[in-house]
């Protein structure tokens, strides 16, 4: 259990700022994720208006407008009147830090009584940044035009990667999604938008809500209101049970005991002084201090000691190990060093989490991590990380992503944003800016003992370039607005790669690693897909890129030679490692100063009857190792390579959209296979489709990071008995097993992982098999059955029927615990209720949607009218059954915003559009898509 402010939902129902109400007296709002969604940027000095109708004889009593924070710090002005300008009901400042940076939120404005004001008619609420204030916002709505502004930016829609092939542009301005519907974004029509000149703007309506007095009961939870969970402060509330005492073998730390503080100087061990909050350890103990008093209810105010002693002679394995020792007279931690000691508190904090109360077990705990380097990264901002307005990583992320047992986190970024090349210049705009804001995060970071690792990319460039440098181009490569490759081979561009190395590492000391995907993708070369280089195509692919692996290397190194850089074959071997999956020709070439990383379960064989595949990146429906893990472990560790794994922590390919798979015997197991394969020394928990999020798969990441006792239903069962109580306990481990059991039933395959199970209950049931979607790339529309592949559909299906069963009976035993929850449990029960629902009506969609085609493909074939009859009243019976199961999870979806949601990257990551893959907005539309379905075009077909 997460200690995080209280979770809002369907039993949370105060109206409070950040619930979406109902019953506003004036309002226009949207969903993000299907809805044509703008902004309006107000800068320094600017203003915008929108205009409202309000019943004449009402006053409001607070009113709202969906903003963010773009960057700075001063605060924004409003006024309300009764003309455009004018202030007579309200005016104020709304403060900087009530804006959140990441995604558009509501942000409430209580009005004060004022007996002279305008009662109802036409109001005007106007939002000004002052010229002499610093920073900028964006005020959200929608638009049925684009107008013809420079503050107005697009905020839906997806931007093709890469790799793919852009649609069509769609014949009017309208989410993609909705024209899939058949339907359109709203406007509000009860007045226009005026910029601060008061003039019209066409087309545009910005979202707000005006309420009267008395307030009104909560529907659900504002979409993008997870972020909060990550962003808030660490504690909030209590999460004590009282009814928790010690037993046999344990102590309670109450008002008998001593607070710890930071130890005076590392080379005394055992003795204390008051905390130096900016160190290390001061932070960890202010924050330990915090933990005890509001979550723990238990203000230590002296008693027995709580030492804190950093000891460099101490016997401990590594300089994140520590022990901590439990009597009935003195708890004592030792450590090597402030990070062990930093570790230390975080386990001693585990470990009365695990209890929901401040007791700790008797006895001396030696801990060390079971990896050196754990590698994640934010639910948000990927690929934005030097270049967006606003930072993903503030203290309280990088607080508990270190809570999570993580001591990483990476980032993206290409060579030439981030080295000054001494070659070509032109390149180099920027470069300085973003070094110095990877150099600020680094030492933010390391503040909470996390290191930055940066996946570094190098791109194609332009046909200019290669007009003004003749003789640099290598293989063909046509992405990023580029047309080729530079050629490593060409000592111009060895020149040009080692002095951004070197510039880099050198601007910026501490980097943990620099990540270079030399697979299909990421850092490319001239043999990473075309290989059509006059200088490279002759030589073998492996000593192509074991030289530019070692060059690389040797330019980091000569600047610190503790820096890791690591090689990632990521898909080489569906290019030019294709007659060599396991790289075993590229890893003896690797400088043994080198670390390799490598996936863990991907390629292992996924079966479907009788075809077996290899798996697709990185699944949990099988653990692993694969076999080519198995052999590029033992070349590592036969070469004097360090070893990583990439691995997931919380979701993977089979399911994106929700924080965490709750398969949880999965991920435990998949841990201890991890572990039994002693040469890995890290793993990067972490690609970018969801990202951390603080959950029960956060807490198993943490309890598997330590050696020490791994057995699975000893965990999972003190988890399920401190989230929910011991009455509950046993019904919940059974939902958890049979989610287990039921993710092995998964037909993993790249097709199916990119099909309709992720868009879920938003995918439509298409009646025209020759409609194209205008919504169609990777995760999102499909209108045939490709998605089936190599499996056929009617294998599929029956294999996802499979995996329904299990999983459905899963959600029947969490239901059953809800009535032997404590009250203050069920908002979480509920939620975790909402997580397995949520796939399940995935798994359901799936089901439905190839169903449907298979009954519509019969369509065409049915020429008598029985035959015809017979095929209408089955697809009516699919369509009914997959209107139920959106109804079913749409009440889960209005509680929980993290349902649905998967990190865009900016909108270019695979079919992920800005706002997630699905939402109660686009699931309501679907409804009424699939009543319109039911009402008229199945029975057109039997006239």
């Amino acid at each position: 259990m997460d200690v995080t402010p209280d979770p809002p939902g369907a039993a949370a129902a105060a109206a409070a700022p950040g619930a979406v109400t109902g019953g506003a007296l004036s309002a226009h709002d949207y969903d993000p994720v299907s809805d044509a969604a703008v902004s309006w940027r107000l800068t320094p000095g600017t203003s915008v208006t929108q205009q409202i109708t309000v019943p004449l004889g009402v006053v409001p009593a607070r009113v709202a407008v969906k903003l963010r924070r773009v960057e700075g710090t001063g605060p924004l002005h409003y006024r309300l009147g009764s003309a455009w300008g004018r202030a007579d009901l309200a005016e104020g400042v709304i403060a900087a830090e009530d804006v959140g940076p990441w995604f558009e939120r509501w942000t409430w404005i209580e009005l004060p009584p004022n007996p002279s004001a305008p009662a109802g008619g036409e109001l005007y609420l106007q939002v000004q940044l002052a010229a002499a204030d610093s920073g900028g916002y964006e005020w959200f709505g929608t638009a049925t035009v684009l107008p013809d502004r420079p503050e107005v930016r697009i905020h839906f829609g997806y931007a093709p990667g890469w790799s793919e092939v852009e649609n069509a542009e769609p014949p009017t301005f309208e989410n993609p999604m909705n024209l899939d519907y058949g339907t359109t974004t709203p406007s509000y029509g009860g007045g226009m938008v005026l910029d601060q000149d008061a003039a019209p703007v066409t087309g545009l309506s910005l979202a707000f809500r005006v309420e009267g007095a008395g307030g009104h009961p909560a529907v659900g939870e504002e979409r993008f209101a997870f972020a909060d969970q990550l962003t808030g402060p660490l504690f909030t509330r209590s999460v004590r049970r009282r009814d928790v005492v010690p037993t046999d073998g344990e102590i309670a730390l109450d008002d008998g005991w001593a607070a710890p503080s930071a130890p005076s100087a590392p080379s005394t061990p055992g003795t204390s002084s008051a905390p130096d909050a900016g160190s290390l350890v001061g932070r960890a103990v202010a924050e330990f201090g915090d933990f005890l008093r509001i979550a723990m209810e238990c203000p230590l105010r002296g008693g027995k000691p709580f030492r804190l002693a950093v000891d460099p002679t101490a016997d401990l394995p590594g300089a994140e190990a520590f022990e901590l020792d439990v009597t009935e007279q003195a708890v004592t931690l030792t450590a090597g060093t402030e990070l062990g000691l930093m570790r230390g508190l975080h386990y001693a904090e585990a470990l009365m989490r695990l209890r929901r109360a401040p007791i700790l077990p008797l006895g001396r705990h030696v801990r060390s991590p079971r990896w050196t380097d754990r590698i994640t990264c934010a639910p948000f901002g990927t690929r934005r990380e030097l270049t967006g307005s606003a930072d993903a990583y503030s203290d309280e992320v990088l607080a508990r992503i270190s809570r999570a047992g993580c001591n990483g986190i990476w980032i993206l970024a290409e060579l030439e944003e981030l080295g000054h090349s001494a070659v070509y210049p032109e390149l180099n705009d920027g470069v300085a800016e973003r070094q110095q804001r990877l150099a600020d995060l680094v030492d933010r970071a390391a503040r909470y003992g996390i290191r930055v690792h940066v996946y570094l990319e190098s791109h194609p460039q332009p046909d200019e370039f290669f007009e003004r440098h003749p003789g640099v181009r290598g293989s063909t490569f046509e992405a990023y607005g580029g047309t080729a490759v530079c050629c490593a081979a060409v000592p111009e561009v060895q020149q040009h790669i080692r002095s951004g190395i070197t510039d880099l590492v050198t601007a910026v000391p501490l980097l943990g690693s620099l990540v270079l995907n030399i697979g299909g993708e990421g850092f490319l070369h001239c043999h990473t897909r075309i290989d059509d280089c006059p200088r490279c195509r002759s030589h073998p692919a492996a000593d192509v890129v074991a030289r530019l692996v070692a060059m690389i290397t040797e330019a980091a190194h000569a600047a610190d030679p503790a820096v890791t850089v690591a090689a990632w074959p990521y898909s080489a071997t569906n290019w030019w490692s294709a007659a060599d999956p396991t790289q075993s020709r590229l890893i003896p070439r690797l400088p043994s100063d080198t670390t390799l990383l490598t996936e863990f379960a991907k390629e292992g064989r996924v079966s479907v009857g009788a075809q077996s595949i290899p798996a697709y990146d990185y699944p949990i429906s099988i653990l692993g190792p694969s076999d080519r893990f198995a052999t590029q472990h033992d070349l590592a560790r036969r070469h004097g390579l360090r070893l990583w794994t990439k691995t997931e922590h919380a979701i993977a390919l089979e399911f994106i959209t929700t924080p965490y798979i709750p398969a949880f015997a999965q991920w435990v197991e998949r841990y201890n296979r991890i572990a039994a394969l002693p040469h890995t020394s890290g793993v990067m928990v972490n690609w970018m489709h969801y990202g951390f999020l603080p959950s029960r798969a956060g807490d198993l990441l943490h309890w598997a990071v330590w050696d020490g006792p791994h057995d699975p239903d000893t965990l999972l069962r003190r988890i399920a008995v401190r989230d929910f109580g011991a009455a509950a306990a046993d019904r919940v481990l059974d939902a958890w097993q049979l989610f287990s059991q039921a993710i092995r039933e998964y037909p993993l395959s790249s097709p199916m992982a990119l099909g309709p199970i992720q868009s879920g209950p938003a995918h439509p049931l298409f009646l025209d098999p020759a409609y194209q979607p205008w919504h169609g790339a990777q995760r999102q529309f499909h209108n045939d059955l490709s998605w089936t592949e190599p499996w056929g559909p009617q294998a599929t299906l029956a294999q996802l029927r499979r995996l329904a069963e299990p999983w459905a009976r899963g959600v029947a035993e969490l239901r059953a615990a809800t009535g032997l929850v404590a009250t203050g449990d069920r908002v979480d029960l509920d939620r975790e209720i909402g997580v397995a629902v949520s796939l399940l009506a995935c798994v359901h969609s799936a089901i439905h949607v190839g169903e449907f085609y298979l009954a519509r493909a019969r369509l065409a074939e049915a020429t008598e009218g029985p035959q015809r009859h017979a095929v209408v009243d089955e697809l009516t019976r699919i369509a009914e059954a997959e209107r139920a199961n959106c109804t079913e999870v749409l009440p889960y979806l209005r509680a929980d915003s993290r349902l649905g949601y998967a990190n865009s990257a900016d909108s270019n990551q695979q079919g992920v559009p800005r706002g997630g893959l699905f939402g109660p907005g686009s699931v309501t539309k679907k409804l009424a898509h699939l009543d319109r379905l039911l009402r008229d075009d199945l029975p057109a077909l039997c006239r």
